[in-house]
């Protein structure tokens, strides 16, 4: 039983005037619960009788889910607050067949480049299936958001099950659905999310629903590697990914990456920020890649110096080392005189993070028109690539550079 999707600005009813008591065992009046989607993807509850600012849980009667005890944060005596970040409501024990969701800030996929129409994106991996359906006013509500600029709205809905229909505990399927919230997250440089997920049984009966607090950014302002009106590469992107991140011993290392590639991406923190984030996240692939595997012992690793063990990550990946160039910024650097910058990618990018870290002088990163700038797109260049070659991805992938290149502009990654 899916919800209904909204208009683009409206918010997601989820439960209207309920009769509700706090923990306490005082009444709270009828309450209401809803999605608003005016900054994220925070569920918020709100009672018409006020409450106490002691209130910690709240019961009332679900026409789904029966009675339903909720963990609750009370932020006024005026009667509102938001769910715990985890909360899931109902049978939460219940084995499931399938999970609903509505998707927030997906953007439109087609089949191919020269498309014109929304498809679905249909995945398997690893015994999951994986489907997302677009809002049949796809288009129209994509349109009413970009002039409205309305940063937050349900796209599509998307349902996960096992291919061979059996059923799963509630905990597995919603690991499995945030490994899908970031593998796409991560292909679109910004967190994207699943909200209002309900676990069905296999008569559809909805057994529990998740009232989590998801991490969503902006639909605008960003740019990334994933060209999405490319379907292929979508789904080749989601199933290695997913693949990866159910494998315990990988898990890790891409959450980990991948999350930092996001954050990296979001233009709200400063050029220096990604910057310093960029260059953590490669160090630590770095030593993935070289220590972790046996290629280099820990004191080869730490004989080298970060730019040297960056580059040789980056070589066998098959990802080039040298100065790109339309970062004009780096070119000047490396040729600067009496430079004692290296003159290749990997050691511009860890002179300037040096000199952001640990300045003799604060001026110096600042001397050369657009460095930091530059600088930022090359180590996400980097590090978005060494990802992608880390869950074997062979899709096509995008520069996020030069100023004012088609955004539909893909080639493929270095090592197909």
């Amino acid at each position: 039983m899916p919800y209904v999707f909204p208009n683009a600005g409206e918010a997601i009813p989820v439960l209207e005037s309920a009769e509700a008591t706090s923990n306490s065992g005082e009444s709270c009046g009828p309450i209401t619960i809803q999605l608003p989607l005016r900054s994220g993807a925070r569920v918020r509850w709100y009672a018409d009788g006020g409450c106490d600012l002691d209130t910690k849980s709240l019961r009332f009667d679900h026409p789904l889910l029966g009675e339903v005890d909720v963990s609750v944060f009370a932020e006024n005596t005026d009667g509102f607050g938001s769910p715990e970040d985890s909360a899931v409501v109902g049978d939460v024990g219940a084995e499931v067949t399938a999970i609903t969701a509505l998707w927030l800030n997906l953007p439109t996929v087609l089949a191919g480049i020269g498309e014109s129409s929304e498809t679905a994106v249909d995945v398997e991996v690893e015994g999951w299936r994986f489907t997302l359906e677009p809002r049949p006013d796809h288009s129209a509500a994509e349109r009413a958001a970009r002039r409205e600029r309305i940063p937050f709205f349900a796209t599509h809905q998307g349902r996960l099950f096992r291919t061979d229909g059996g059923t799963f505990s509630t905990d597995e399927g919603l690991e499995v659905l945030v490994g899908f919230q970031v593998a796409m997250s991560f292909g679109l440089g910004r967190f994207v999310a699943p909200v209002l997920p309900r676990g069905l049984d296999a008569t559809e009966t909805v057994r529990w629903e998740g009232w989590q607090a998801w991490r969503c950014d902006s639909r605008w302002g960003v740019e990334a590697w994933l060209v999405p009106i490319r379907r292929s590469d979508v789904t080749d992107l989601l199933s290695r990914f997913v693949a990866n991140w159910l494998d315990p011993a990988r898990r890790s290392a891409i959450r980990h990456g991948a999350l930092g590639s996001v954050c990296a991406h979001n233009p709200t923190p400063t050029a220096e920020a990604s910057v310093m984030l960029a260059q953590a996240e490669l160090e630590a692939l770095a030593w993935r890649k070289l220590v972790m595997s046996g290629r280099y012992s820990v004191a080869e690793y730490t004989a080298v110096g970060a730019a040297d063990r960056i580059a040789e990550m980056l070589v066998r990946c098959s990802i080039d080392t040298s100065i790109p160039d339309e970062l004009e910024a780096l070119l000047d650097l490396a040729t600067e005189p009496g430079t004692t910058a290296p003159a290749t990618g990997p050691g511009v990018g860890a002179w300037v993070r040096n000199r952001l870290t640990h300045p003799k002088d604060p001026d110096a990163p600042y001397k050369i028109s657009s460095l930091v700038w530059h600088t930022k797109l090359l180590l996400l260049e980097y590090l978005d690539l060494v990802l992608l070659h880390e869950i074997g991805y062979t899709g096509g992938w995008s520069r996020l550079y030069p100023p004012g290149r088609w955004s539909g502009t893909t080639e493929p990654v270095p090592w197909s």
